[in-house]
């Protein structure tokens, strides 16, 4: 088991991760909804079922959408509804650190 320390705490990385959730969006192409990824996990998740990743498209982030964004490297000004996201994310974050 590869341990990860992060802020003084050590876990196992290869823990389970949260349940995703699979709808099938045609005969070609499915929506997986991770609540949290690891590296490379929805190509080993296919990859296990024989199936190939031929294209990823991440479309949300801490429930922000990215569908106007156009491709790598592409960003977008954040609104103030999306600050208030990521204001809360990172005030939980510091918090769990805390205890």
């Amino acid at each position: 088991t590869t341990d990860v320390a992060r802020n003084g705490r050590h876990r196992a990385v290869t823990q389970r991760t949260l349940p995703c959730r699979v709808d099938r969006v045609d005969d070609y192409c499915i929506r997986l909804t991770l609540v949290e990824g690891r590296n490379r996990q929805v190509r080993k998740m296919t990859a296990a079922l024989d199936y190939v990743t031929t294209d990823l498209m991440r479309v949300e982030f801490m429930g922000i959408q990215l569908e106007p964004l156009e491709g790598p490297g592409d960003w977008a000004l954040l609104s103030n509804d999306e600050m208030d996201i990521v204001r809360t994310v990172l005030a939980n974050a510091a918090d769990e650190r805390l205890t």
